[in-house]
């Protein structure tokens, strides 16, 4: 089996599944251009198992149900094609004929392709369509897939360092950019030539001056409030905050605990989003 093609039939069977469960009181146009996308799939599926023998009806008049029903039934071919897909067989041509009664020999390995991506068009066609209507369209992306079919424990065997996260997601110490190694967890500031490196942007500025302003919300009234609240409406707030926290030793070391607490959440907030399952140490 091609994990490639497999991953793209699993993004297009959850697709289908998706429109299917959404489309019952659609637009015509929007349940027509389904049912074209499915009965395409369906004469796709017909031309591979049959070849020239086989029926075509790209266009076929589907209710709602039936739809959902030729999804499954479509789905369920092309995953006994994929099982049996060996390098040699995705190589081999399949000989067909379209609906002008041409003959062609076409690599099974691209008319997969060419069924996996097909139906894109014609979804943003249907998302269009339900927007015009007055409806939500439906998220049919291959990223929200993607998102969907992650294994939230993918990376459990990862632990990184805290600091050294930190250090990347503020910035600091480099020009450039921070790699992270997804197979030992330690911090490269450089890409290097090996490994499975996945790089780390530093947060945006918003994202540390919400701790900035949150510890100022921590202190009781008084001058050092006052004063750091000065700090962060001048116009370079991240360098006036910490120069006015020299002039209060007492909040400047409740400061750096905040501070260190504040973008420990961040960092585990940022390993959640992208290493579910991997954990700060």
């Amino acid at each position: 089996m091609d994990a490639h093609l497999d991953r793209l039939f699993n993004h297009l069977e959850w697709a289908d599944g998706r429109l299917a469960d959404a489309l019952g009181e659609a637009p015509g146009e929007a349940l027509r251009l389904f049912s074209h996308v499915l009965g395409a799939e369906a004469t796709w599926l017909n031309r591979i198992r049959n070849g020239r023998k086989a029926k075509a009806n790209p266009w076929p008049v589907l209710s709602p149900a039936e739809c959902a029903s030729l999804a499954e039934a479509n789905a369920a071919g092309y995953r006994e094609v994929l099982k049996a897909a060996t390098a040699s067989r995705l190589a081999a041509p399949v000989h067909y004929e379209n609906l002008k009664g041409e003959e062609f020999w076409t690599p099974l390995r691209d008319i997969l392709f060419h069924v996996a991506t097909h139906g894109v068009h014609h979804r943003g066609q249907i998302a269009l369509l339900l927007r015009q209507s007055g409806r939500d369209p439906v998220d049919v992306g291959f990223i929200t897939f993607a998102r969907e079919e992650e294994d939230p424990g993918r990376y459990a065997y990862l632990e990184v360092e805290a600091a050294d996260l930190v250090e990347a997601l503020e910035g600091n110490g480099l020009d450039g950019t921070w790699f992270l190694d997804l197979e030992t967890g330690e911090m490269a500031p450089e890409e290097g030539t090996g490994g499975d490196l996945l790089p780390i942007e530093p947060l945006p500025p918003r994202d540390r001056f919400a701790i900035m302003e949150a510890f100022v919300e921590t202190l009781p009234e008084g001058e050092a409030a006052r004063a750091l609240e000065r700090a962060l409406r001048l116009p370079k707030p991240f360098r006036a905050f910490r120069d006015t926290l020299r002039d209060f030793p007492q909040p400047e070391k409740q400061w750096h605990a905040f501070h260190a607490a504040g973008m420990r959440r961040l960092a585990q907030d940022w390993l959640d989003e992208n290493l579910p399952g991997s954990r700060l140490v």
